[in-house]
């Protein structure tokens, strides 16, 4: 090899090989699931998340609030609360009365690199709770579902979350309800566009045992108090006014 070939090899060398290893690290970072983890690593998540409370569609001052239970806050006069630097993953919302009974929880994730995050307005009033504990091994379907007679092709699927209660944390008269349970809408997100509302048939012995969500952003979120299993029934209202029936069996 002559010497100016040699040259050309070591500066194609010192040069383009280093800058090739570089890109790969840049398409590794940018595009790749590692990647994703490093930015994480580097740039943690500090979502700044707020919602309101309400009752009877106003807003509920002064109640207390928690982060996963472990930060702590109280809404305002409007009824809005705020929590700063919440990381990426699945958080949930507890509402506490002044005995620091849980009245309702609503569940919430945040996706790596968000910045803010607008809660669904959290109603007080429509948060189910079962009366009285239903028999183990024995499920029952409310009596106010009445199936559609024609079912839209739309694929449209239930979904749940449960999470143990401890005793400290029950309300006054609903101790045998000793789960918090939150359901919610599964679809494509151009099916779930496509939904007006989601109507939930609890059993009987809820209270209220029927409830209607119509909150798109959180994918139809319905949450409530539980003890045993029974069958939870929904339909699906779409804006072309067919309508969907859908069920999933909860046991606990």
């Amino acid at each position: 090899m002559s010497e100016s070939g040699e040259g050309s090899w070591w500066k194609r060398t010192v040069v383009i090989g280093p800058l090739g290893a570089g890109l790969v690290a840049i398409f590794v970072v940018v595009v790749t699931p590692v990647g994703e983890k490093i930015r994480e690593f580097v740039f943690p998540t500090g979502a700044f998340v707020q919602g309101v409370v309400k009752k009877n569609q106003r807003p509920v001052p002064m109640i207390k609030v928690s982060l996963d239970d472990k930060r702590d806050t109280k809404t305002g006069h409007g009824g809005g609360f705020v929590f700063e630097k919440v990381s990426r993953g699945v958080h949930f919302i507890n509402v506490l009365s002044d005995r620091s009974q849980l009245l309702t929880q609503e569940p919430f994730f945040i996706k790596p690199g968000d910045k803010e995050k607008q809660l669904s307005p959290i109603e007080l009033e429509a948060t189910p709770e079962a009366t009285k504990p239903e028999v183990a091994g024995r499920p029952a379907t409310n009596p106010a579902f009445v199936m559609e007679q024609r079912q839209p092709e739309y694929v449209v699927n239930l979904m749940h979350l449960a999470r143990p209660l401890p005793l400290t944390d029950r309300r006054p008269g609903f101790e045998s309800n000793r789960y918090a349970v939150t359901t919610w809408v599964a679809a494509s997100q151009q099916t779930l566009d496509r939904i007006a509302r989601v109507t939930y048939y609890l059993h009987p012995t809820f209270n209220p045992s029927v409830v209607t969500r119509d909150s798109r952003s959180d994918d139809f979120r319905l949450s409530f108090t539980a003890w045993g299993q029974f069958e939870i029934k929904a339909k699906v209202y779409f804006n072309d006014g067919t309508v969907k029936d859908v069920s999933r069996f909860l046991s606990f």
